[in-house]
């Protein structure tokens, strides 16, 4: 039986008020199920480049792990970190809030990782701020699929389930001309099931969950994942209801020099992608109107006449989307994103 009480420190890691309790047999073979206790106030693990890890209060005991805070960000501040980067590169904040991991066990063999296995991942809550400088020049290297990540790993991975509660996610992007567009979804609860990379499973990853927009609005979206593949292989559907489009003109304003006014009844997407998508946007809505601006930020009074002209004011129609293309060098959510508003774009018009 050893117990250890230490403060390490080092270039990358900083580890402060460890607690260690464990009975090892053979110090070349250290197994898992040796450890008895562990715990630490604080750890800060420098990455890469740009993403910094920190962790405040854990404690493992039963095959339990509980984590009070949880944190990764970007080393620098959003003014900043474009001076560290060639090309366009997402500036991440991530806070996770009280989360247990619980029937967590690692298999290990001659002191390498074989297996992680656990049961639930229960988060309480989290935040995660991603923002983009569309200024920069644009970023050309291959996103790797959510599927070739955990293939990549040199080891099993099996997690029954991973749920969070009262949640929420902003994304905004610095536009060509220097202004900021932004969305928020508010009040997010979802569940993410089978995450594993193990093909005798045979088991699709499966999201569920909801969110809202703005206030009375509900967005239920459920996504069936195969992490098996090497290209982006799923199925996402979405309905959202009572919507006011005027909770999305903090994003069209500074992208397209537009406010949208009016209120989406119903919106249902149905989206299969297997390298590139079909699917389509059904869109039900009441007194929509559009209005456009000039650079100087001024009314456009013609172009918001000919568009009011265009676009049905009421509006129940389904937009057709086929081989939609998937761009490789941006994650998959940004795909689903250009897909909705493609849709959109066809039943409005």
């Amino acid at each position: 039986m050893i117990f250890l009480k230490l403060k390490k420190k080092d270039t990358l890691t900083n580890i402060l008020g460890i607690n260690l309790k464990a009975q090892l047999k053979d110090i070349k073979n250290i197994q898992f199920k040796e450890l008895k206790q562990l715990s630490f106030h604080s750890l800060y693990l420098r990455t890469n480049e740009l993403i910094d890890i920190t962790i405040d209060i854990f404690k493992y005991e039963s095959n339990t792990i509980l984590v009070d805070t949880f944190k990764v960000f970007t080393r620098y501040s959003k003014e900043e970190y474009i001076y560290h980067i060639p090309e366009q590169k997402g500036h991440i904040d991530l806070v996770a809030y009280q989360f247990i991991l619980d029937s967590v066990d690692f298999k290990i063999h001659m002191n390498k990782l074989k297996k992680i296995s656990l049961n639930e991942i229960n988060l309480e809550a989290f935040e995660l701020d991603v923002y983009r400088d569309k200024t920069l020049p644009e970023y050309t290297q291959l996103e790797p699929t959510y599927a070739q990540i955990v293939q990549g790993f040199d080891f099993e991975l099996d997690i029954n389930a991973a749920i969070a509660k009262n949640s929420r996610v902003s994304f905004s992007m610095k536009t060509d001309n220097e202004k900021v567009s932004r969305v928020d979804f508010k009040d997010i609860n979802a569940r993410l099931t089978h995450i594993n990379n193990i093909p005798s499973k045979k088991q699709i990853a499966k999201l569920t969950g909801n969110f809202s927009l703005c206030s009375q609005s509900i967005v239920d979206v459920y996504l069936s994942y195969n992490q098996y593949t090497k290209i982006e292989t799923f199925q996402m559907d979405l309905h959202g209801r009572s919507i006011n489009t005027k909770a999305l003109n903090s994003i069209f304003r500074p992208a397209m020099n537009v406010d949208v006014s009016g209120t989406v009844d119903n919106i249902d997407a149905h989206m299969v992608s297997k390298g590139s998508a079909d699917g389509t946007v059904r869109l039900q809505s009441k007194d929509l109107k559009i209005k456009l601006y000039k650079e100087n930020g001024k009314d456009h009074k013609l172009l918001t006449a000919i568009g009011n002209a265009i676009v049905n004011k009421e509006i129940d129609k389904t937009g057709e989307v086929e081989d939609f293309e998937f761009d490789k060098t941006r994650p998959m959510w940004n795909y689903m994103w250009h897909f909705i508003q493609e849709g959109i774009k066809k039943a409005i018009i």
